[in-house]
């Protein structure tokens, strides 16, 4: 089934140099000034789009990050019915974290904690605080998860000792926490929602104190970059219900940035990415949270990115017989690091809406291997079951392409 698949990485190259300069120096060609007019046009109006939406925005109430408190009802009805396979997969995740405290809660000392890299804790949190809101019966789960976030809180820091210039695994602790936050908000005491917050503070501000000095708070299309902005995102919208004096500032630093990423990507026609398939998988894992909580909270709508309408293809073509290995394109591995399930529903519901999105979620969960070196790892296989059942709609019956040629699988 694997098909010949050419990114245009030569044209990307040469509009990152453009848009990392055109701000520093004057231009003497005048195609890079158009470019660098027609950004700055792009950029006011997104930024004059969000000021608006959050003058008009009301106190918010948890959950609220992607979804309200009025869905969880149909939510769980789903569990029972439309979405059981996804919950059966968030069940099954719980129950190995359940059966093996030692490994999956985070270490009773810091200096465990911060002994290696710990993206671990911060990316099993959701799908953790996901099940708990679709079974709130289960409180053996329940004293899991709190005992969980009560370590997490309890670190004076989330970074890895030997990396301390690194923020990434900060970025997923972050996004972690604030998001199992949000989904267990009304199931915490008042001490616990009061101390968790206060870290969900502390850790943002310190995201966007080092966003102004680290690299990844100028680079575009970069995995770093969409993990760290997501995370000071998500802290920024979770905060933002009690503490809406600094938080639009860090809104407005990530829309400024992400905004940028989504003009560049609109420009990679084919839907590729330059980071190859398994770190293109850890970049569109953030890039379509973005968009989701772009259009949600800030009314922002990107649902006509050009390399949206055309990524689903950039997972097919780069698929080799089989639905569990990946073309080794840059620096790659055997298949996906983070997804792609949850990325290929999203496509299916927001830009292809014809089930081929979920068809190859479907064929890739149904084939990916259950031991070997193309086993997901534990730090990351679960990562985006929250939302891949958020996204997941049912009403597009999975169906391959046109001309997906079964006789190639």
């Amino acid at each position: 089934m694997a098909l010949m698949f050419t990114g245009h990485f030569l044209f990307l190259a040469l509009v990152m140099f453009a848009f990392s300069t055109f701000e520093e120096s004057v231009s003497n060609y005048s195609d890079w000034a158009v470019f660098a007019d027609d950004m700055d046009q792009f950029k006011t109006q997104k930024v004059q789009d969000f000021r608006s939406n959050q003058k008009q925005k009301k106190s918010m109430l948890y959950p609220s990050l992607y979804f309200d408190a009025g869905e969880i009802q149909a939510m769980r009805q789903k569990s029972r019915t439309s979405h059981l396979h996804l919950f059966r997969a968030i069940r099954n995740a719980v129950t190995v974290m359940l059966s093996n405290p030692t490994y999956y809660l985070p270490p009773p000392k810091h200096a465990d904690f911060a002994a290696k890299w710990n993206e671990i804790y911060g990316n099993n949190l959701p799908p953790l605080a996901l099940y708990c809101l679709l079974c709130p019966e289960d409180k053996v789960a329940f004293e899991f998860v709190l005992e969980y976030m009560d370590r997490m809180v309890g670190y004076k820091d989330w970074l890895v000792e030997n990396a301390p210039g690194d923020e990434v695994p900060v970025g997923h602790s972050l996004t972690g926490f604030a998001t199992a936050f949000d989904f267990l908000y009304n199931f915490l005491d008042a001490h616990r929602r009061q101390k968790y917050l206060e870290k969900i503070w502390v850790v943002t501000e310190e995201m966007y104190e080092y966003s102004k000095v680290r690299s990844w708070g100028k680079q575009l299309l970069h995995n770093h970059q969409a993990t760290n902005m997501i995370a000071l995102l998500t802290g920024a919208l979770v905060t933002g219900a009690e503490k809406d004096s600094k938080v639009n500032l860090w809104k407005q630093v990530v829309v400024d940035v992400m905004e940028k990423t989504m003009f560049l990507l609109n420009h990679i026609v084919d839907g590729s990415l330059d980071e190859g398939v398994a770190y293109g998988s850890y970049t569109a894992k953030s890039v379509t949270q973005y968009v989701f909580l772009a259009q949600r909270h800030f009314n922002i709508n990107n649902l006509d990115n050009n390399w949206l309408k055309m990524h689903f293809w950039f997972y097919y073509a780069t698929l080799l017989p089989g639905f569990q290995r990946t073309v080794g394109i840059a620096d790659s591995n055997y298949n996906w690091f983070y997804g792609p399930e949850s990325q290929l529903v999203f496509l299916d519901k927001f830009i292809l809406k014809n089930g081929a999105g979920n068809w190859l979620a479907q064929q890739i969960r149904r084939h990916r291997p259950k031991d070997g070196p193309m086993v997901p790892s534990t730090a990351q296989r679960w990562s985006t079951l929250h939302t891949e059942y958020i996204w997941y709609d049912p009403q597009l019956t999975p169906q391959p392409p046109a001309e997906y040629d079964q006789k190639l699988t």
